[in-house]
């Protein structure tokens, strides 16, 4: 008999390609469900018709009690993840992959980084973030959603990470004993998806960051480009996904630091285009002091651009162990800010070469495990 695969899903620009994988390499009855308080008649990013929306209760009926889920697939380890699934009857194989977001943020990130604000970003964003509230009633709160997630996690029973370093550090927390899985979000990469016309070697524009965010740390990077702003022609920000109120703040900063080179990203555009305008960039800086944007960051790499990196980011020293040529936003963002110098060929093709080589065999490995399930 075929086992029945429950997706819990959020709304999210990754979900399509999940149903895309599991469709086309599982022998299971897949399901994927969307939990939320007031169903919608559209999503804002899913595109697949096959994804469904349930209330909690709805959900909770239907598949566990009804015990129409053998295997529980999460997807991205959200607070209400980490509220209930502790509560999942044993029968139930659990199986969780986690994005980042689920890892770090909050007020009690399952992996310990420092500081993911930056000093002027912190100081210059108006909304305060970051201080808790003493108040008793989010005192408790916080009480249990830590006291919920340390269960939780202990009961997932397989779980994947973006890179090895995120595992690691959960396999220290008391009570972990997930076994590691191998589960991405990325698909096949070509040769045709590294073209030629895509690596435009006079380019001078830069892009900064993949959304608005304020862990992108914009304000950290705009002083480096405020001082060679003659040196490029635009400087392009996507802002098209994240925090509104920060989104608006960054586009009030950049308009007033960088008049009309400033070209905020404020809609959402289709892949290619989108491959397209970071194509069209000779550097690209991702300010993250943590595991984000690696889509974006492979992309910017797969069309030759010059990535920057906090060198403190573990991507950082990540890539440099793959043998990518990545630069650092403290030791070489300035000098090449003076020439906007393209990166060689040579770099360019071995880059290339290195990305769809792990991309592909990580794929690989992918395929093998959704069929097994």
């Amino acid at each position: 008999m075929k086992e029945k695969i429950v997706h819990l899903v959020i709304d999210d620009k990754f979900i399509d390609l999940v149903v895309d994988k599991f469709e086309e390499y599982s022998n299971a009855y897949n399901y994927y469900i969307l939990v939320q308080r007031k169903k919608v008649k559209s999503y804002k990013y899913i595109k697949s018709d096959k994804v469904q929306q349930y209330s909690f209760l709805e959900f909770i009926n239907h598949f566990i009690l009804r015990k129409n889920c053998d295997i529980l697939f999460v997807h991205c380890f959200t607070h209400l993840a980490k509220v209930f699934l502790w509560l999942l009857p044993r029968r139930i194989k659990l199986y969780c992959s986690c994005w980042g977001t689920d890892l770090y943020d909050g007020y009690n990130p399952l992996v310990k980084l420092p500081d993911l604000i930056l000093p002027i970003t912190k100081k210059s964003y108006p909304y305060n973030l970051f201080k808790k509230s003493d108040s008793w009633f989010l005192r408790i709160k916080f009480f249990l959603m830590k006291m919920f997630q340390e269960k939780s996690l202990a009961r997932i029973d397989y779980i994947s990470t973006i890179l090895p370093y995120e595992y690691n550090s959960l396999i220290n927390i008391p009570h972990f004993r997930a076994q590691q899985m191998f589960f991405s979000y990325s698909s096949l990469l070509t040769k045709n998806d590294m073209r030629s016309d895509l690596v435009n070697i006079n380019k001078k524009n830069i892009l900064i960051a993949n959304s608005a965010s304020i862990t992108c740390n914009h304000m950290d990077i705009f002083p480096y480009l405020a001082k060679y702003s003659d040196k490029f022609e635009k400087l392009i920000v996507p802002l098209n996904y994240g925090n509104d109120t920060y989104r608006d703040f960054i586009v009030k900063k950049g308009c007033e630091e960088f008049g009309e080179k400033f070209n905020p990203m404020l809609d959402f555009v289709p892949k290619e285009e989108y491959k397209k305008i970071i194509a069209g960039c000779n550097i690209v800086i991702f300010g993250h002091m943590r595991q984000q944007a690696l889509g974006n960051i492979s992309l910017a790499v797969q069309v030759g651009c010059k990535v920057f990196l906090w060198k403190e980011n573990p991507v950082y020293s990540h890539y440099k162990k793959m043998g990518l040529v990545i630069f650092s936003i403290e030791d070489d963002l300035e000098k090449h800010l003076i020439n906007m110098t393209p990166l060689s060929r040579e770099d360019i093709e071995k880059n290339q070469s290195i990305i769809i080589n792990a991309n592909n065999s990580k794929l690989k490995k992918e395929k093998i495990f959704i069929n097994q399930l």
